[in-house]
């Protein structure tokens, strides 16, 4: 008992270690690039934070990293988003999603997916480029875009829950 408390010490400082450093490389970073956004507006969205402590350490590419975790984030969503439209023929799961959506709905969602696509394919240049101005726009403009969509999400994913619950009965 005394072993795993003490073991449980250990880790929990060492990642409190851990965000401090990455912590202190963040606001170097922003610093450096110029970008508005903080830390706690980027963490609430992209779980930067969790990203550190599951990977053990904060890049020297520290930029690199935290794009690479928007793009995922975004991507994730995308897939979602994907799968409402066009679902896998041999998924149950997405062909009944699918079928919760309008036609006009779905046409928003492909806007959306759309406008997704276009962000998320920016990271792509600023990593082959190294454009770090286009990278500080890349972490403001991945607060903005999520929170001028948010709600759209919001809406849609209740919509598959509210499907979802009305099959249950």
């Amino acid at each position: 008992m005394f072993g795993e408390t003490n073991s449980q010490f250990r880790c929990d400082m060492q990642n409190k270690q851990l965000l401090e450093e990455f912590e202190a490389s963040f606001n170097d970073l922003k610093k450096e690039l110029g970008f508005s956004s903080s830390l706690e507006e980027l963490d609430e969205i992209f779980f930067f934070k969790d990203m550190i402590m599951q990977a053990g350490f904060s890049s020297p590419q520290l930029s690199r990293m935290l794009c690479g975790r928007i793009r995922d984030t975004y991507h994730a969503w995308i897939s979602q988003l994907h799968s409402w439209l066009m679902p896998n023929p041999s998924s149950m799961i997405g062909i009944s999603e699918s079928q919760a959506f309008s036609e006009e709905e779905k046409a928003e969602i492909t806007n959306l997916m759309k406008r997704l696509m276009a962000f998320v394919s920016q990271n792509v240049l600023i990593g082959l480029t190294k454009d770090r101005e286009k990278e500080a726009r890349y972490m403001d403009d991945a607060v903005r875009l999520w929170n001028d969509n948010k709600q759209t999400l919001i809406t849609y994913a209740y919509k598959v829950n509210d499907y979802w619950n009305q099959q249950a009965k």
